[in-house]
């Protein structure tokens, strides 16, 4: 385990712990820490883990892509998202692993009050923080587990409302929150009338964003050629009554900025 001293005039870092034993700690070789007077500045807390793929909920933060366990997930102590120390109680930090889907998480996101929808190419899992007023309880729902099901990035995904929406590796955008909130595993593409257009098109880097003024989801990936390509998907109606108007244009969208009325990209 990590741990982090700041405050500290000859002892600031991050170091590794190798061994346990009663009434001490043992870092790993080389790693030396210097005698010190105690006093108020210093502290020693659980060190960060290190990933790109972040979500905040029930005061936590959620943070996967770690390039040592790409399959975990580490969540923060509450109210304290840059310590991820175990405690007890509700409020400790703590870690768990998926291996529903093999590979790594691609994509994190917040559902309801205590979800956490966890994405990998080929599964999507629901993993659920409850308790019993003392104890946390953890239930894990694969929603599902196929080829192609899940998220195809981090930044893959945007939302409508209770909508969620995700760009996928090869199916192209898919709705989530049907799946999420009557439990059920199936979940279609809204994109089937460009499928032969898509179905080539490299989706590892897709970015997507909802721009409210216009009510339209933008994705934008590469195709087969590498080539930029930004697909516009146009959403009327609400609920179950939703279709969708949807063009490709030839924008080369790295990524996407909404500032109120306002919508940007960088190349």
């Amino acid at each position: 385990q990590k741990i982090s001293v700041t405050g500290s005039d000859d002892n600031t870092g991050t170091w590794t712990i190798a061994t346990v034993a009663d009434g001490t700690l043992t870092l790993e070789s080389g790693e030396v820490l210097v005698d010190e007077i105690a006093g108020p500045r210093i502290t020693i807390a659980s060190g960060c883990p290190k990933g790109n793929i972040m979500v905040t909920a029930q005061r936590k933060l959620f943070l996967a892509g770690n390039l040592d366990n790409p399959a975990k997930v580490y969540y923060s102590q509450s109210g304290e998202v840059t310590c991820f120390g175990i405690t007890s109680g509700l409020g400790s930090g703590g870690t768990f692993e998926l291996i529903e889907g093999g590979g790594p998480i691609t994509c994190l996101e917040a559902e309801g009050k205590n979800t956490i929808v966890c994405h990998k190419r080929d599964a999507i899992i629901a993993y659920t923080r409850d308790n019993d007023g003392t104890n946390a309880i953890e239930n894990f729902d694969t929603l599902s587990s196929s080829f192609d099901s899940g998220a195809a990035s981090f930044k893959a995904k945007t939302a409508l409302n209770k909508s969620s929406f995700f760009m996928s590796g090869i199916e192209g955008v898919k709705l989530l929150e049907q799946a999420v909130e009557e439990n059920i595993l199936m979940m279609a593409s809204i994109t089937d009338i460009i499928m032969p257009t898509l179905q080539n098109y490299d989706n590892t880097n897709a970015v997507a964003t909802y721009f409210p003024p216009k009510r339209v989801l933008l994705i934008a990936t590469d195709d087969e050629n590498g080539d930029r390509k930004q697909i516009a998907i146009y959403v009327k109606g609400s609920g179950s009554n939703m279709n969708f108007d949807i063009s490709i244009d030839d924008i080369p969208v790295a990524d996407y900025i909404v500032d109120g009325k306002d919508l940007f990209f960088v190349s």
